[in-house]
């Protein structure tokens, strides 16, 4: 009785010691797969030293950069003007202001603000070229009409724009301000003058086979112009420009037929037109 006994307290406490046994193997199997999956970290004395490093070299980067960039090597000293016809390009360069500046802190967006300052600039290119060099390519308003204004003749574009006072690289048509307005370089003059004058261009070689090559302009009465035969046509504005050109062929070929030569026909008011 006492063998049996001892036999089985001796299998029970065998049974817990496995059973603890095992439960110590099994946490001990998960610590190492968590370590396992974790991405293993430097020690902190390594971290702080890659850091540290890490910013020394920016800093050194950083003075490199700007003793680079303040180097006497990259101040500008070639200048270059292209695509400008009307203006001289010492006029460019002065406006421009960029001869000795450091090529890095050029600012293109502002130099090219500065030059289309000028009347005859529609636009500006900066262009930039290490070390030392600037090109400014220029892109002018084109003249369409010479303007006369007193004893002055001014180049005006499209848009009506007075360019200045340069003459004209090829013959334009002359618009004579019988008002003598006083202009400069920079103002506009009656856009709707020059509509008239466009309007006019396109229509009268197909309707009455003319080219004029000058016309009148008041604010008064508008647009004017003298046809072959001596007859003063006053067409005022463009509106209605067509139906005022139908009427004056119409009222011409009458007239030719008549035998009769007026000295003036208005035709500012199409529902009214005036001869006499």
């Amino acid at each position: 009785m006492l063998i049996g006994h001892g036999w089985s307290s001796g299998s029970r406490a065998m049974r817990q010691r496995a059973r603890i046994l095992a439960l110590r193997a099994e946490r001990s199997q998960q610590a190492t797969r968590v370590e396992a999956e974790e991405p293993a970290r430097p020690p902190r004395v390594g971290l702080l030293a890659s850091k540290l490093l890490g910013l020394l070299a920016l800093l050194a980067i950083s003075g490199l950069l700007y003793d680079t960039a303040a180097s006497p090597a990259f101040r500008v000293r070639q200048v270059s003007v292209s695509g400008n016809r009307l203006l001289n390009a010492e006029e460019v360069l002065n406006v421009a202001a960029v001869q000795g500046t450091n090529i890095f802190w050029l600012r293109r967006s502002e130099v090219a603000e500065r030059v289309s300052r000028l009347p005859a600039v529609r636009s500006v290119e900066v262009r930039v070229l290490l070390p030392d060099r600037v090109n400014l390519v220029v892109h002018e308003r084109t003249p369409y009409v010479s303007w006369q204004s007193g004893d002055a003749t001014f180049l005006v574009d499209r848009d009506g724009v007075v360019l200045g006072t340069q003459a004209p690289e090829q013959p334009l048509i002359v618009i004579h301000d019988l008002d003598a307005t006083p202009l400069a370089a920079g103002v506009r003059v009656d856009a709707a003058a020059l509509r008239t004058v466009a309007a006019l261009n396109g229509a009268l070689p197909g309707a009455l086979g003319m080219s004029p090559a000058e016309y009148d302009y008041s604010r008064a009465l508008g647009i004017e112009v003298q046809d072959p035969s001596g007859t003063r046509l006053r067409f005022g504005s463009d509106e209605a420009i067509d139906a005022k050109i139908t009427i004056l062929a119409a009222l011409k070929s009458e007239l030719a037929r008549r035998g009769e030569h007026p000295e003036l026909v208005d035709l500012r008011f199409p529902s009214r037109p005036y001869f006499r």
